[in-house]
């Protein structure tokens, strides 16, 4: 399916064991895609953190408590964090969101 463009996506939640497991899977359908895929997760290490069990990251706290603490190079910091977590499981892209609205 990769291989004749007819892919739209592909879902992934439970099954993965490890970042070198997800690594080989993404860098298998990137290699079996004639187009760059993206491949995304909802990543956000607050109390939205898709790949916790996995990645052995010690709990964190969400970019409305960061916000709280009116220091703008906290959020740069975790943003940067996320983003080498996800590059070691070959992940491309995060739908994190980009205001955290707390109510």
């Amino acid at each position: 399916m990769l291989r004749s463009n007819a892919s739209k996506g592909s879902v992934t939640t439970s099954n993965i064991a490890s970042p070198e497991q997800s690594l080989l899977l993404t860098n298998s359908l990137q290699t079996a895609s004639p187009i760059s895929l993206l491949i995304a997760v909802d990543q956000q290490c607050g109390r939205v953190s898709r790949l916790k069990s996995l990645d052995n990251s010690p709990p964190t706290t969400s970019f409305a408590e960061l916000g709280y603490k009116n220091d703008l190079a906290l959020p740069r910091q975790r943003s940067n964090s996320i983003a080498g977590t996800l590059h070691r499981f070959g992940i491309n892209l995060n739908f994190i969101p980009v205001v955290d609205l707390n109510r």
